[in-house]
């Protein structure tokens, strides 16, 4: 990964940016910046999941190449 992916989310969800910074073969790193002006961020590895805000974010599969998200309403 050369720069951040912009995850695209409906702005119900209270975030002005959510992104994935980085992933490895064994982690994949979340940074998101919220309506309110805080700031967020989690580290999950495969089968995990993270609650940004009112988002959850669950690592289906993970490679060094990539990774597979499922997003659903926390």
């Amino acid at each position: 990964m050369r720069r951040p992916v912009v995850i695209p989310l409906d702005p119900k969800y209270g975030f002005t940016r959510l992104s994935v910074t980085a992933i490895t073969s064994s982690q994949v790193t979340f940074e998101g910046i919220l309506a309110s002006g805080g700031y967020t961020q989690a580290t999950v590895g495969p089968g995990g999941t993270a609650t940004l805000n009112q988002i959850s974010i669950q690592v289906k599969a993970l490679s060094a190449q990539g990774a597979l998200l499922r997003l659903f309403p926390a």
